[in-house]
């Protein structure tokens, strides 16, 4: 897996605040890009897996079995691929959000 020469870039807000005011409720990753292939997941301090979707479009709302999930930094992979026929390999996205209550 690799992000060189990639022609998709995704990007991911470094802290989301599911607080209920209407602003910055979830988080997700932005990008302009068609996926073949995409799986983001979410995991706490404990490398607990608490959240998953394979839909760039879905967001995680900061609960974890329906209850809400405490503040602190969780950490993101993101597995995917391009349906640009010029960059047809597998990339890995890591990285830390911090949920703020």
């Amino acid at each position: 897996m690799s992000l060189l020469n990639c022609s998709c870039h995704v990007k991911f807000p470094n802290s989301f605040t599911p607080n209920g005011d209407g602003v910055n409720e979830t988080f997700r990753c932005y990008s302009l890009c068609d996926f073949k292939k995409y799986e983001l997941s979410i995991f706490d301090r404990w490398g607990e897996r608490v959240y998953y979707t394979e839909s760039p479009e879905a967001s995680w709302n900061g609960k974890v079995r329906g209850k809400a999930a405490p503040s602190e930094t969780y950490k993101y992979t993101l597995v995917y691929q391009s349906v640009d026929p010029f960059d047809q390999e597998e990339h890995q996205v890591k990285g830390s959000i911090y949920l703020i209550r």
